[in-house]
């Protein structure tokens, strides 16, 4: 029935708005890390492109560009005297007679340089194959530009909205804590009661993902209207990428509840632990860390939902690019509601000699 229904919510609501843990966890908590990074962020100014010092082959074809590039200091050299001066970091990259690059770090002036490479190589090819250079247009370009200041400091901020937007982890963990006969009181009072476990446990998980939506939109208030970062400029996609997180968040914490026989401080530390990590790898520390992994190891990021949420995040709001977002969203939801299915399994398992 639904009066059932209505009043597992109603009691899952009151239980969650009374727990002192909720209320530190999910909306005090988040307020105060995004207000450390805002204030140890705020001093540091943005990265300059300030002169980049390379060396070149007196053959190399990227001449012609450099000489035209007044930040780029160029410097003739063989390539034994390059490793040398690469080793003692005098010169960032080394432009071979070939067209090819060397360097020994990764980073954004090596960047730059490898731009210039790959044009001055794509010029040869065409010089080397009869083409009339003349006639080429070089003035066509076939990607779109969108302006946008140089902001290093917005991919942290959107890992850190991604990672809260997983706490649902938390309420699932302890869905399952007052379920579960041999948990808790409450779950032996639970296992008496004439109201549905089914429903009971959907009206549960709704609760969560209502709470902790609510509290993630608190802090998405907080960042733009006390902070004025200026990093929401979509809010309707926004807040479907969070639903998407809360939703999984929610569906991994009522999985590891019910599949691992822990106490749920372990299982707690367990979600603490799994967060931070993929919080990490998605950029929250350090962004070079994330442009690492997508350029070694793409796939940890593509199964990553703090990952994909940030990078959506991130799109949607500083680029205006819509074209992944939905289908992101929609396989984070999925994901989340296919934990909850094998929470179904592992609960139907569980039997009780004695309580």
């Amino acid at each position: 029935m639904m009066s059932d229904f209505i009043i597992s919510f109603k009691n899952s609501f009151l239980c969650t708005i009374k727990d002192g843990g909720f209320i530190f966890w999910c909306i005090l908590y988040p307020i105060i890390l995004i207000s450390i990074m805002f204030f140890a962020f705020s001093g540091i100014a943005a990265e300059e492109i300030s002169e980049i010092d390379i060396g070149y082959d007196e053959k190399s074809p990227a001449i012609a560009i450099i000489d035209e590039i007044e930040y780029i200091n160029g410097k003739k050299m063989n390539l034994k005297e390059a490793e040398i001066e690469l080793k003692d970091k005098k010169i960032i990259s080394y432009l071979k007679e070939d067209g090819n690059l060397l360097v020994t770090e990764r980073g954004m002036y090596q960047s730059i340089v490898k731009s210039i490479a790959d044009i001055s190589k794509k010029w040869m090819t065409l010089y080397k194959e009869g083409k009339d250079l003349n006639k080429t247009d070089f003035e066509t370009s076939f990607i779109k530009e969108v302006n946008q200041d140089n902001r290093p400091f917005d991919i942290i901020y959107f890992s850190t909205i991604a990672m809260f937007s997983l706490y649902g982890y938390f309420g699932g963990i302890s869905i399952i804590e007052n379920m579960l006969p041999n948990r808790s009181i409450i779950g032996q009072r639970f296992s008496i009661s004439p109201l549905k476990k089914s429903k009971s446990l959907i009206a549960a998980m709704l609760t969560i993902v209502f709470l902790n939506i609510i509290s993630n939109i608190l802090l998405l208030i907080y960042v733009v209207n006390i902070l004025k970062l200026g990093l929401i400029n979509d809010i309707p996609k926004t807040i479907f990428l969070i639903i998407s997180g809360n939703i999984f968040g929610t569906g991994l914490g009522i999985f590891i509840g019910s599949s691992l026989n822990l106490s749920e401080g372990l299982k707690i530390g367990i979600g603490v632990a799994f967060t931070l990590l993929l919080a990490f790898v998605s950029g929250m520390m350090n962004p070079k860390i994330k442009y690492m992994l997508d350029s070694e190891l793409p796939i940890i990021n593509k199964i990553n939902p703090i990952s994909l949420i940030t990078d959506n995040l991130y799109r949607v709001n500083m680029l205006g690019m819509n074209g992944e977002y939905l289908k992101d969203g929609i396989s984070i939801i999925i994901a989340g509601f296919a934990f909850i299915i094998l929470s179904a399994f592992f609960l139907r398992r569980q039997r009780y000699d004695s309580l």
